[in-house]
């Protein structure tokens, strides 16, 4: 005997029954192979999975970027720019961020 799934399609206000045959039981109902709840959530958490990687590259691009800025207007506004007043030290700085940006980046995208 072949069973309905269970799960209701549609929008608010114009719902429907799923058409398709169900085939998977889950706590004595059947669904089809998209609606069925332990499928389903496995789709969402890997979904969700790649969205917070996705958003965490995006996030390290970002702070890199704002180290960059802070390190190149550390260079360029202080007024002391002898050696003996830290320009060696801006630059490791700003060359260290620039590194890291440039890290950030291709990690995302490979």
């Amino acid at each position: 005997m072949k069973h309905q799934c269970e799960a209701f399609t549609g929008q608010s206000g114009n719902t429907s029954r799923c058409r398709a045959t169900g085939a998977h039981e889950h706590d004595g109902k059947w669904y089809c192979r998209l609606h069925h709840p332990p499928t389903k959530d496995g789709r969402l958490a890997a979904r969700s999975r790649a969205y917070d990687a996705k958003w965490s590259a995006r996030e390290r691009i970002r702070e890199a970027e704002g180290a960059v800025v802070a390190a190149a207007e550390a260079w360029f506004l202080d007024g002391d720019k002898s050696v003996d007043g830290g320009l060696l030290y801006r630059a490791d700085r700003l060359f260290r961020a620039v590194r890291n940006l440039l890290e950030a980046r291709e990690a995302r995208n490979a």
